[in-house]
C-alpha cells in the first residue's frame, strides 16, 4: 500500500522552544508507527471472518495488517481502519435467548454432533448424542415379600358386547376378595334356514306315537270314605281302566 504523506506539519508549537535533540526525539516518536499487538491482530481477523460469514452486511474495508510496520502514520488510513472495526462490531448479532430445537439419539459408537444457528436474536441448538452400549445383565433381585392371601373370587358383572368387539376382563382386589368383571362379545347372527315341509304320512306317524285324547275321561267326583266300601273301590278301578284305554293307541 502507498505510504501516506510525511507529516512535517504535525510538530507541536512547543517543540521550537525545546533543545534540538529533544525535538528530534519527539519527531521520531511521532512518526514511528505502532503496530497492532499479535493478540489484537488475531482477534480482529477472527472477528472480521465471523461477521462476514454470519451477516448480510457489506463490511467496511478493515485490514488487520494495517498499518504496516515502519510506515508513517496516515490519518485517513487510521480513520478507515477504525471505521471498519466499528462496522464489524456493529454488525455483530446480539443473542438474547437460546433454545434447544431437538435432541436425537444415535446408535452406539456414532460421533456426537451439535448444530448452532442464529435466527433473529435467538440461538438455536440441535444435539445428536449416541446411546450407550448395552450393559451386562444385572444380578437377580431379592425375593419379594409373600402376597396377601385372599379368601374368595367374586364375579361382579358379565357384559355382552356387540359381535366383533374385543373381550375384556377386569380384576381388582379389596384386601379380601378378588373381583372380576367380564365383557364378552356375542356371536354373529346366523342366516335363517329354509322352511321345512311336513307330509301327511310324516304327520300321521308322529301322531301315532302320542296318546289318544283323554279329555273324555270324566272325574269321579267322590271323597274317600273312612271305612272300606266295595262300591267306591269298584268305581275307582273302573275309572282307572277307562283312563288306560284312552291312553292306548
Amino acid at each position: 500500500m502507498r505510504a501516506g504523506p510525511k507529516q512535517t506539519d504535525c510538530k507541536p508549537p512547543s517543540l521550537a522552544r525545546q533543545p534540538k535533540w529533544v525535538a528530534n526525539r519527539s519527531r521520531t516518536l511521532a512518526a514511528k508507527p505502532q503496530p497492532l499487538a499479535p493478540q489484537a491482530q488475531t482477534f480482529a481477523s477472527k472477528l472480521r471472518t465471523f461477521v462476514i460469514l454470519n451477516s448480510s452486511f457489506v463490511i467496511a474495508m478493515f485490514d488487520p495488517t494495517l498499518p504496516q510496520e515502519g510506515t508513517p502514520l496516515d490519518a485517513v488510513q487510521m480513520r478507515s481502519q477504525l471505521n471498519g472495526l466499528k462496522a464489524l462490531i456493529d454488525a455483530l448479532v446480539t443473542v438474547s435467548d437460546a433454545q434447544v430445537d431437538s435432541t436425537t439419539t444415535l446408535p452406539p459408537g456414532s460421533p456426537a454432533t451439535a448444530g448452532v444457528n442464529v435466527i433473529g436474536s435467538t440461538l438455536h441448538i440441535t444435539f445428536a448424542i449416541p446411546q450407550g452400549e448395552t450393559g451386562p445383565a444385572g444380578t437377580a433381585g431379592d425375593p419379594g415379600a409373600p402376597g396377601q392371601p385372599f379368601a374368595t373370587a367374586v364375579v361382579d358383572s358379565v357384559t355382552t358386547l356387540n359381535p366383533g368387539e374385543a373381550a375384556t376382563v377386569g380384576v381388582s382386589f379389596d384386601g379380601t376378595n378378588v373381583h372380576f368383571t367380564f365383557a364378552i362379545p356375542r356371536g354373529v347372527d346366523g342366516t335363517n334356514g329354509t322352511d321345512g315341509e311336513v307330509t301327511a304320512a310324516a304327520l300321521a306317524a308322529e301322531i301315532s306315537t302320542t296318546s289318544s285324547n283323554t279329555n273324555n275321561v270324566t272325574t269321579l267326583g267322590q271323597s274317600a270314605e273312612g271305612n272300606y266300601n266295595p262300591t267306591q273301590m269298584q268305581d275307582v278301578l273302573s275309572k282307572l281302566d277307562e283312563l288306560i284305554t284312552a291312553l292306548r293307541r
